[in-house]
């Protein structure tokens, strides 16, 4: 589903706040758009009823500069293809990449995408204590980013005098 111009909008200014680059290339599991994709999409559908796909969210990245990279390969826009990550200093994204063949990393924190991650769930009442008072602020934080855009998931109230 491609997204109008407000929802990318929206999708920019949460990346802006909360995801910054990081400036390396790290790979992990949570900073895969496999992992980022559904973890921006449960806070997304949650409070502005859209959701965004790989494709798109990688487009997104893209445009605003950041890095990304395959495992072992990354997309020089020059010579249209994959090479290895050595002979390129341009990262690039293409919308040929096959998504589910290939692991396709972000230059995003890592451990900022598993709290978000945790955002919209329910922890468990073992849940250590500094993980509860971690996920708890980056609750407020992203209740303060859609006060700040504005909720249109949130019921209308309307007052009668």
């Amino acid at each position: 589903m491609e997204l109008n111009e407000e929802q990318k909008s929206i999708v920019q200014d949460f990346i802006k706040e909360f995801l910054p680059p990081t400036g390396n290339k790290r790979k992990a599991r949570t900073n895969e758009i496999q992992f980022i994709a559904p973890t921006l999409n449960s806070i997304f559908n949650k409070h502005f009823k859209f959701k965004v796909d790989e494709k798109d969210l990688l487009d997104i990245f893209d445009e605003m500069d950041y890095q990304i990279f395959i495992k072992g390969n990354v997309f020089d826009s020059s010579k249209k293809d994959l090479v290895p990550a050595k002979e390129t200093k341009k990262e690039g994204w293409n919308r040929k990449v096959n998504l589910h063949a290939n692991q396709v990393y972000v230059e995003v924190h890592s451990v900022v995408v598993s709290a978000l991650r945790l955002v919209n769930m329910t922890l468990a009442e073992n849940t250590n204590p500094i993980k509860v008072k971690e996920t708890e602020s980056y609750r407020k934080k992203v209740h303060e980013f859609v006060d700040k855009i504005g909720d249109p998931a949130a019921p209308s109230v309307s007052l009668v005098v």
